[in-house]
């Protein structure tokens, strides 16, 4: 987990996979980003940390994220579900989303936008192309993580 630092963007990382969030702080590690990554395991721990709930009330600890990494098949509440809780908050509707699937349809693509995805990124089995196309993405949403 990347220590927090002041004035850093803070990335909200929900993934449910393990091998792939510690693959994805990896590869921002080598790639020099400058933010502040957090990770949850699924939807209802993205719900809790965005209200400040339980373990995540201390906002020093668990800042507000500036964007968030959101995997669309999670256990116990998906990316739709919680895009959809997102659309009904207006204090995060404007929060960018980026969603992450693997064998995404065009269907599926069309509806994450329709329900408030800033972009889709369809996961690949080669991680370091990957997670290029993920840096480019957040430098458009998060332009001050460019290591500079």
């Amino acid at each position: 987990m990347f220590s927090v630092v002041a004035n850093r963007a803070t990335i909200l990382l929900a993934e449910d996979d393990r091998m792939d969030a510690e693959l994805l702080e990896r590869g921002f590690q080598r790639a020099s980003m400058s933010f502040t990554l957090k990770t949850v395991n699924d939807g209802t721990e993205v719900l809790a940390y965005l209200r400040g709930e339980g373990k995540y009330s201390d906002r020093r600890e668990y800042p507000l994220p500036d964007l968030l990494l959101l995997d669309m098949r999670m256990p116990r509440m998906d990316g739709f579900q919680v895009l959809s809780w997102l659309q009904r908050h207006g204090d995060y509707c404007k929060m960018p989303v980026i969603l992450i699937g693997s064998s995404l349809s065009p269907e599926s693509m069309i509806r994450a936008c329709e329900c408030g995805a800033s972009c889709v990124l369809s996961k690949t089995n080669d991680m370091k192309k990957f997670a290029g196309e993920l840096k480019q993405l957040i430098e458009i949403y998060l332009p001050c993580s460019s290591a500079g």
